[in-house]
């Protein structure tokens, strides 16, 4: 007769079994930004990952060698089809695309630093163009907020875009409101379509013109809104980094560098004396990625513009 005990020990004995898989399951689930306490509903995960649809290299010379920045053609062109639901961050060294899939909600919202001139505003342009070729309207939706609204009004012709406006307008408090509401609602109905970008470009500037209520809602829509699939994404010049609360700074949980001499600014947001973002050029990342830093190159709106900074036709 089987008795209590003995359905006691099998089971003692299945999770002995299973107890080596666990233990290293949770030994991978490593915080992505060391020195920061992931919180229980912020899965600390791998960050957006490069996708490699095609073998063949993006801009390759008659050398074999890749000839770095390329354009959003080029990366479409050469990459074959690139999945829905998704955006170009960027191109890694090889030339292949490195892709932010807007279904998985673990890279967090991000931030992008770097010195004026590192090419932030250029890595926006390429990030919102790519999301618009990617994903029709009915899949993604853009709003906007800049300092200078003049880089980004191309995106008012695109049936994705929402609005665009200067960080000084009141009704950004509107927007941002609007934007927490959406994302409570869908945490509460389970609704997660369309995916929707919120790209503030200069996030100091846009705090200075807050109110403290609307400041409150920029901070959960940050930490909360990937769950939702409301996605942030905002620039911050690293001479103005230590303006920004300590909190608002974490709640960002994938952050780029761009090109910067500032390099004890970026140990204490990176927590790596190693990262050297001095060496880069204008229009080259460094993203964590496997728990190293991934350079990266902003992909060049057309070809033209490639060509002028060196790239090739």
């Amino acid at each position: 007769m089987t008795t209590f005990n003995d359905y006691l020990s099998a089971g003692l004995r299945a999770f002995e079994q299973w107890r080596p898989r666990l233990e290293e399951r949770l030994a991978r689930r490593s915080n992505p930004f060391p020195g920061d306490r992931t919180s229980e509903d912020s899965p600390a995960e791998i960050p957006a990952h490069p996708v490699r649809p095609s073998l063949i290299p993006l801009g390759e010379t008659d050398a074999g060698q890749v000839s770095l920045p390329v354009s959003l053609d080029q990366v479409f062109a050469k990459s074959g089809r690139l999945p829905p639901q998704s955006l170009v961050l960027g191109v890694c060294d090889d030339g292949l695309p490195f892709l932010l899939d807007l279904t998985n909600p673990a890279p967090g919202a991000l931030l992008i630093c770097g010195d004026t001139g590192a090419g932030k505003t250029g890595l926006f342009q390429s990030i919102l163009d790519s999301a618009a070729r990617l994903n029709t309207p009915e899949q993604l939706q853009l709003s906007v907020i800049a300092a200078d609204i003049g880089a980004f009004i191309h995106l008012s012709k695109l049936e994705h875009c929402q609005a665009i406006f200067t960080s000084q307008e009141e009704v950004v408090r509107d927007l941002i409101g609007e934007m927490a509401e959406i994302t409570e609602g869908r945490r509460r109905q389970r609704i997660q379509d369309p995916a929707i970008l919120l790209v503030i470009d200069d996030l100091a500037e846009c705090l200075e013109h807050l109110d403290q209520e609307t400041f409150n809602r920029l901070y959960w829509l940050i930490r909360h809104g990937p769950r939702s699939r409301v996605w942030t994404i905002a620039s911050l010049p690293v001479e103005r980094v230590r303006e920004i609360e300590p909190r608002y700074l974490s709640a960002f949980r994938t952050r780029l560098f761009g090109r910067t001499a500032d390099r004890n600014l970026v140990t204490s947001l990176s927590d790596d004396d190693d990262l050297q973002p001095r060496r880069l050029e204008k229009g080259q990342f460094y993203i964590p990625y496997g728990g190293e830093w991934l350079r990266l190159w902003a992909c060049t709106r057309d070809e033209q513009e490639t060509e002028s900074i060196g790239g090739v036709r």
